[in-house]
């Protein structure tokens, strides 16, 4: 399988996201990488900057933690406590340090907590893309600051065609569910409903993925986590075993 041979360039994320920003693929912005514990800054955050971070190779939600920047080796995180960044590090050696995305308005009804994101999946054949299926997990208070589905969010199926979503989310495991139902109309803390939300920036986002997936075209299939903001869709990574 030819594509095998080319899985690191969505494996490390590190060099994903490099590749998107040198071909002008939106994409989240890298503050600072840690690689066999040594810290590298790209460029040093506000005081007071939300961050994120999250696993160089990690798959499924790879989330470590989330914060505000204090100083070069400090950051207070999603909990108020304040960590060191070496202390971090001594448990989960490559890292990456992103800036957090301000998802848009209207997914943030659903839930503030988390960035809800969109799962786009396609393939590409002769350098035409055709985008097969796609949802959005939602975050909920089980989940944390995390959409992880496996950590208790919830996902919902779209229309690829129209980017509308389906009128039922689902729990991967009931026992996520307060009513140990499995699923779901409304979002559990917002009651938000889910039948027909418009995702905003569709069409964006099947042209993004397009674009991408025309630059990584040695890979046949890839699924695309997309995160809505209010100028658009970006995109955080792709996964050939979506």
């Amino acid at each position: 399988n030819e594509s095998a041979n080319y899985r690191i360039l969505l494996d490390d994320k590190v060099l994903f996201n490099e590749l998107c920003a040198k071909w002008g693929i939106d994409t989240t912005e890298v503050f600072a990488t840690s690689y066999h514990g040594k810290v590298t800054w790209n460029s040093k955050p506000g005081n007071g900057e939300a961050l994120f971070i999250k696993e160089r190779y990690g798959e499924g939600g790879s989330a470590i933690s989330t914060g505000r920047y204090l100083s070069e080796n400090k950051i207070l995180n999603q909990k108020g406590e304040e960590i060191d960044l070496h202390d971090l590090i001594e448990n989960n050696t490559d890292i990456i340090i992103e800036k957090k995305i301000n998802q848009s308005e209207s997914l943030s009804e659903f839930n503030e907590t988390a960035v809800n994101t969109v799962k786009l999946t396609t393939t590409i054949r002769d350098g035409k893309v055709t985008p097969h299926f796609g949802f959005v997990r939602f975050g909920t208070e089980k989940s944390k600051f995390m959409d992880n589905w496996g950590e208790g969010a919830i996902l919902v199926n779209l229309d690829v065609h129209t980017g509308l979503l389906a009128k039922t989310g689902y729990y991967k495991f009931a026992y996520y569910d307060s009513n140990e139902v499995g699923r779901t109309t409304v979002h559990p803390e917002t009651g938000k409903e889910f039948d027909g939300f418009q995702i905003p920036y569709y069409k964006e986002c099947i042209d993004l993925v397009s674009r991408a997936h025309r630059k990584f075209h040695q890979i046949y299939s890839i699924g695309w986590d997309i995160a809505i903001t209010e100028n658009g869709p970006l995109i955080i990574e792709g996964n050939y075993n979506w």
